[in-house]
């Protein structure tokens, strides 16, 4: 816990991000948070761009997609996803339950920073 309040950075909107920013940056990969990526919808912001790499991570909590504005809030989640693909980039998320499996993290962005790379 003391490393994630180190790392305390004012950008970083949730405990959602805090804690899978950790994770990454103890696995070596530089982040910048809320990366901010021009579309054709507008500005988008992402979580995190991985440094280096057009590899952007975000963190997903079930909460913004309950209740009454779900179904609303995934679509607007989906459009925002495809506008920033369209320019070129790439994303991968995270949830709660993958955020302490260090090994599928470094895997899974090892991966894709790759792919980001090609």
């Amino acid at each position: 816990m003391r490393a994630i309040v180190a790392e305390a950075d004012a950008r970083i909107e949730s405990p959602g991000e805090s804690v899978p920013g950790h994770r990454v940056r103890s696995l070596g990969w530089d982040l910048e948070p809320q990366f901010a990526v021009p579309t054709d919808l507008g500005v988008k912001e992402v979580d995190f761009r991985v440094r280096g790499t057009r590899l952007l991570l975000e963190f997903d909590g079930a909460v913004k997609y309950r209740g009454e504005n779900g179904p609303e809030a995934v679509f607007q989640e989906k459009r925002r996803e495809d506008a920033i693909r369209r320019r070129r980039w790439l994303m991968d998320r995270f949830v709660w339950s993958e955020v302490d499996d260090v090994h599928l993290i470094d895997e899974r962005i090892s991966r894709a920073a790759r792919d980001a790379a090609a």
